[in-house]
């Protein structure tokens, strides 16, 4: 059992709730929400830093209850260690590993706390809640929020951002929630909000998971530099997120996601003439079905590198979107788009 001084000046107790559980202290709790692309990312600078190669946007999503999420709590143990939905994972220091974060934070961390850090260590246990895609996103944004929530303003947050990338390279989405935009040098990218959650409350997202496995972003971003055109769609994607920014001060949400719809067109042609295919038949016939639809009520739909389809519509029109879906044997989910990250007070269960 630890013996550990609280009292410290630098530690705000209001924030983080502690509770002890045999050897390990529990130090805090977040949670966060995956989130889904608008003009999609492909291209990185590297598997480490992960730092991408255009501009691009993405909303975080959850159901209306917001049982949809990553639920991750750090905490202090006798022996390094960490859990991902209950399966205990051995700690590395491989490229996106959630322990390079960990092993840099941790003695800020203990310092902040007051903690003597010898024969301790920090952990993490993280639980993903139903989510469709984009679980790297919230998987990295709640560690991250753990961490900001002891740190606070120690943190520079340009450089935190940047060092959670190397988990995934759509971090800030998930960690800042609503529609975000991120902005790339190649050397440093920087996220940030341009529309809150509540500004979406008319539309409904619709998720149409098909059952083939997720192929690794990472064969998208190897592969899609390599076409004679990339530089045409750094461009583009840099164009769409001004568009964005435009749509979000004039209000025109429809027009926000009718552009993501030909992004999608746009992103995926480019990836599949680099031999990248992630559109099967069976979602392109879904989606055809979708787009016949979309003249006799109004819808988008959007898939980024996983089997999934999303379609946006507008809340009345949720259950025509349904009718669609499960004729063709799927399994809608709806969901809504959601805020950013926050932290849990230890009585919160996931």
């Amino acid at each position: 059992m630890f013996a550990v001084n609280f009292t410290g000046k630098n530690y705000n107790r209001t924030v983080i709730p502690l509770t002890m559980a045999g050897s390990e202290l529990e130090i805090a709790r977040s949670m966060a929400f995956p989130t889904i692309g608008v003009v999609l990312l492909g291209g990185i600078t590297d598997q480490n830093k992960r730092v991408p190669m255009h501009n691009s946007a993405g909303i975080t999503y959850s159901d209306k209850s917001r049982s949809i999420r990553t639920v991750t709590s750090l905490y202090i143990s006798e022996k390094r260690e960490g859990y991902f939905n209950g399966n205990k994972i051995t700690p590395d220091n491989s490229y996106r590993s959630p322990f390079r974060i960990i092993e840099k934070y941790e003695n800020m961390i203990f310092d902040r706390l007051e903690i003597e850090g010898k024969n301790r260590f920090l952990c993490f246990k993280s639980e993903n809640h139903g989510i469709l895609s984009g679980s790297s996103d919230s998987g990295a944004a709640a560690l991250g929020k753990c961490i900001q929530s002891i740190l606070g303003d120690e943190l520079d947050m340009v450089r935190f951002e940047n060092d959670l990338r190397s988990v995934s390279e759509s971090v800030g989405r998930s960690f800042y929630g609503g529609l975000t935009v991120t902005e790339t040098d190649r050397k440093t990218a920087v996220t940030k909000t341009i529309s809150d959650w509540s500004a979406f409350n008319d539309f409904t997202i619709v998720g149409c998971p098909f059952p083939e496995p997720r192929k690794p972003s990472d064969i998208i971003h190897e592969n899609i530099v390599k076409s004679s055109v990339y530089e045409d769609r750094v461009n583009t994607a840099k164009e769409r997120v001004k568009e964005l920014e435009r749509l979000v001060k004039e209000g025109r949400i429809e027009k926000i996601f009718e552009m993501a719809q030909r992004d999608t067109e746009d992103y995926h042609a480019l990836i599949e003439s680099v031999g990248v295919r992630i559109i099967n038949p069976a979602m392109r016939n879904f989606m055809d079905k979708i787009k016949s639809s979309q003249s006799k009520f109004w819808s988008t739909y959007i898939v980024t590198g996983g089997t999934n389809v999303f379609v946006i519509c507008h809340n009345e029109d949720l259950g025509k979107v349904v009718d669609i879906a499960e004729q063709n044997t799927l399994k809608p989910v709806a969901l809504k788009v959601s805020t950013g990250a926050s932290s849990l007070a230890k009585s919160t269960h996931a």
